[in-house]
């Protein structure tokens, strides 16, 4: 018996022998509730269907046995659609997860640039794991949720990882504020990657439930509050941009990290709530923070530039 993420994960092309595995799942009632064509299907027509398309649809395996399959839609561009169905007997192990994961991974890595995706605006659990996988909410349409994953925030999540990592191995655990968290999952999307901090969330607008509200630019926190402020996906939001490092230390114990970024090729995103002012390079980087901060880590990517400092 598979238990909860174990087991080796292989993703296999779809092929016709797979096809009474997949309407197995497809046709349960509790995948159907989900879906937009709630139809049953018959073996003979999913057998049309796959000759008539070929979809580039995927087989989820673990350990050799199917447990459920993705579904991978071309848009004949930079963007692709996905989605994810797993079998009944094998839900709520992390394996979807892992799947969308690693596929994601392997799309990026192949050129595209967004990963788009829809799900019903009543699938709680599933929204909540797509947040958790860093999709953001575009639009609403007939009960359904358009949700997209862009290079750029792959690459910003990868930072994350690495510079937590990094001041996991320096900090022994203190106090982390995490400023601009609009439309993340509840506590800030990188959170889980700060086991070892108390964190709190913090943004100007009280429709994130954050926290604790207010302008980063300027706080009403004493002076050295924070071990770690983690600021990501903010800072081309910021009208006075120059005023976020001044604060930022201000706040910062003496020591403490900062990490901070901006998107570089990526569209404009402003909303009636915030605008889209900045994209930075690593040259702005050193104009904005060079005096309050020394530099740990940059990375310089093609969609995200991502910044590590310490406090002076």
């Amino acid at each position: 018996m598979l238990s909860k993420m174990d087991g080796s994960l292989e993703l296999k092309n779809l092929s016709a022998e797979d096809l009474p595995f997949l309407l197995e799942v497809r046709n349960s009632e509790s995948t159907r509730k989900w879906l937009e064509n709630k139809k049953l299907f018959s073996l003979e027509q999913c057998s049309e269907w796959f000759e008539k398309f070929q979809p580039q649809w995927k087989i989820i395996l673990i350990d050799k046995i199917p447990v459920g399959y993705l579904r991978i839609h071309d848009n004949q561009g930079s963007s692709i659609w996905i989605g994810c169905d797993v079998h009944p007997n094998f839900r709520r192990r992390g394996y979807a997860e892992r799947a969308y994961k690693e596929q994601i991974k392997i799309l990026f890595d192949t050129g595209y640039n967004l990963v788009y995706l829809r799900v019903d605006e009543n699938n709680e659990a599933a929204i909540s794991l797509y947040k958790k996988l860093g999709f953001k909410e575009e639009f609403r349409e007939n009960n359904l949720i358009t949700m997209m994953k862009s290079k750029t925030r792959q690459e910003c999540e990868d930072s994350v990882r690495k510079f937590a990592e990094y001041i996991s191995n320096n900090l022994s655990g203190g106090d982390l504020l995490y400023p601009g968290v609009a439309g993340d999952c509840p506590g800030g999307e990188y959170a889980p990657m700060f086991p070892k901090f108390n964190i709190k969330t913090f943004d100007i607008d009280a429709c994130w439930h954050p926290d604790i509200i207010g302008d980063i630019t300027k706080t009403d926190f004493e002076d050295e509050s924070w071990d770690v402020i983690v600021c990501v996906q903010t800072l081309e939001h910021i009208p006075n941009l120059f005023d976020v490092s001044p604060e930022t230390a201000r706040i910062l114990k003496k020591g403490g990290y900062l990490i901070i970024d901006s998107p570089w090729m990526y569209p404009y995103h402003g909303e009636p709530q915030f605008g889209d002012y900045w994209r930075l390079t690593k040259d702005a980087f050193k104009v904005l923070f060079e005096k309050e901060y020394d530099l740990v880590m940059f990375d310089d990517g093609e969609n995200n530039k991502s910044a590590l400092l310490r406090k002076k």
